[in-house]
């Protein structure tokens, strides 16, 4: 009996229906397909069992599911370091008693700089409103956050800033706070690694759109003034944060 005759048996049509071509060998795809693909199937459907094709089939399918996750945005290099860098920092934020205040100042004043960079490069995705999205970072959370970072800044927590959206109602420089500015970034980053682990596709590509929307539009201004009220606390020779105290 001739099973390549059979067809009940996927052979070169099936393997047409997934798209491979006989694509030449590219070292710069780790999915590349081995060139002559159907040639190869036959010849191991003619000297092998039915198994050992059924699972080198099995193989190959898993080959372009792994080819198709890495064109989607979700499974970029980008998109895959901001979610590095955005669960480093809700980390470092959330373990804000545990630095002094020299630490805690430096540390951010080198992590601030590298999460904003990440989320200038997350890659343009739009989102869908029917897809209902359930946020982590309630507002009890939110102040929780925003009280630790203020308990150890201190006096320090205070700065004037220029930036600020009621500063087209005044002529002088606003109040700000840098705990509350790191609060908001907390806010929108911790929203996307939550929603990010949830592991389904729709609500990544959703968090992905959000966040990139909510950093142009909201916590990236936010950031940037937190970096630079930090900025000169840790490099103002008039004050030594290692041991609290002013010159």
């Amino acid at each position: 009996m001739n099973l390549l005759a059979d067809n009940r048996w996927p052979t070169n049509s099936y393997i047409a229906k997934l798209g491979y071509q006989g694509r030449r060998h590219d070292s710069q795809n780790p999915y590349h397909v081995i060139p002559d693909l159907n040639r190869l199937l036959n010849n191991v459907l003619k000297r092998h069992n039915i198994m050992i094709y059924l699972l080198f089939l099995h193989a190959i399918v898993r080959m372009k599911e792994m080819m198709d996750k890495s064109e989607s945005p979700i499974y970029e290099r980008n998109t895959l370091e901001f979610v590095t860098v955005a669960l480093e920092y809700c980390s470092f934020i959330e373990a804000v008693r545990q630095f002094a205040l020299v630490e805690f100042v430096d540390k951010a004043t080198k992590l601030l700089p590298l999460l904003y960079l990440k989320a200038t490069l997350l890659p343009e995705v739009f989102s869908d409103d029917e897809i209902a999205l359930e946020y982590a970072v309630t507002e009890d959370v939110y102040e929780s956050v925003r009280e630790r970072i203020a308990g150890l800044l201190g006096e320090r927590d205070t700065y004037l800033e220029t930036f600020h959206p009621d500063m087209q109602y005044s002529d002088t420089p606003i109040a700000a706070f840098i705990s509350e500015n790191l609060a908001d970034v907390y806010q929108d980053t911790g929203n996307f690694v939550s929603l990010f682990r949830q592991g389904n596709e729709d609500v990544m590509l959703n968090a992905i759109a959000l966040c990139r929307i909510n950093f142009k539009e909201y916590w990236g201004q936010r950031l940037l003034n937190a970096l630079k009220a930090l900025h000169a606390i840790r490099y103002n020779e008039d004050e030594d944060i290692e041991t609290n105290q002013t010159g």
